[in-house]
């Protein structure tokens, strides 16, 4: 869109522009400056339109407005990332072993380990204790956006819904085909079969000095049920239907500030509650590109907006 305004006016000069021509209000418009997946900056309404240079990158985004949701809008920052970086070797990041299922630091996920004693000694001994918070890197993908809920509808199952509805408009995503075999399927058996004990697990918050939980790939297929102990007999009986394993593309992370790497994970407390997040917040979306050190889903960035 072309926008004509005087560089002497300011920003909010340049969104009364761009509303004559979008048909949106000015108080429901927000504009950014975007460079290299990052936004450089938001601007404000008193800002000066001087401030905006020829070639600077700027998209604009349409808010809720407080008037016609009756009650507070928070407005959200979001960055897409790879959640495991393109130089992560799949190895164990304490005995070297690169065979067999390797499971992530979940706290950072840039590194590997056989089990959970490889990573107490990583942890205690081989230095990832230092480490494992300071993750400086990432791998950045898509374009960044704004989105904004009222704050009844913030809950984590409509953020999840929005935010992969808002992402999709600057990625393309493929999932390559997966190659399994036996040990892999009776993993994901054993996994899926204990899903109740598994959700438990999650929910454990490690205690002060102990390291991280370790990520177990998601599983994209649902295991048959076991039937092993019963007796066989011939009955009639309505289908059922299955209920599908969770397939997650992302995880999504709050962050103190857009140059943070490692930020705190956002959880579904299946409460169906609010989030307890604040208006001006960023997020990343972590995109899940692999699964056991192999290309599990590729995201890539789209030609056209």
């Amino acid at each position: 869109i072309t926008v004509h305004y005087s560089s002497e006016g300011t920003i909010q000069d340049v969104l009364g522009a761009l509303s004559e021509i979008v048909r949106v209000p000015v108080k429901a418009l927000r504009l950014v400056e975007v460079f290299s997946h990052r936004i450089q900056k938001v601007f404000s309404p008193s800002d000066k339109a001087g401030d905006i240079c020829s070639g600077d990158v700027l998209y604009a985004f349409q808010v809720h407005d407080v008037a016609d949701c009756n009650e507070p809008v928070i407005e959200l920052l979001v960055v897409q990332r790879q959640l495991y970086s393109s130089t992560l070797r799949y190895a164990c990041n304490e005995c070297g072993r690169s065979t067999g299922r390797l499971k992530a630091c979940e706290a950072c996920y840039n590194a590997y380990y056989c089990n959970k004693e490889c990573q107490l000694a990583n942890w205690n001994t081989g230095g990832h204790r230092d480490e494992c918070r300071r993750r400086t890197t990432a791998d950045y993908v898509g374009q960044p956006f704004m989105v904004s809920l009222p704050r009844s509808q913030l809950t984590y199952q409509h953020l999840i819904r929005v935010l992969e509805a808002r992402c999709r408009f600057s990625v393309d995503i493929f999932q390559p085909p997966q190659m399994s075999n036996s040990s892999e399927e009776n993993d994901t058996s054993t996994r899926e079969g204990s899903s109740e004990m598994n959700g438990q697990e999650d929910k454990k918050v490690p205690a002060v000095g102990a390291p991280p939980m370790l990520h177990r790939a998601s599983a994209s297929h649902s295991p048959s049920p076991s039937t092993a102990g019963s007796t066989p007999r011939r009955q009639t009986v309505m289908p059922e239907q299955r209920k599908k394993p969770e397939f997650k593309m992302f995880l999504v992370r709050k962050l103190a500030d857009q140059a943070q790497v490692l930020g705190d994970t956002i959880v579904d407390d299946k409460t169906g509650e609010p989030l307890d997040i604040e208006s001006g917040t960023y997020l990343s979306i972590n995109w899940y590109n692999l699964r056991n050190g192999r290309p599990f889903m590729s995201v890539e960035n789209r030609r056209a907006l």
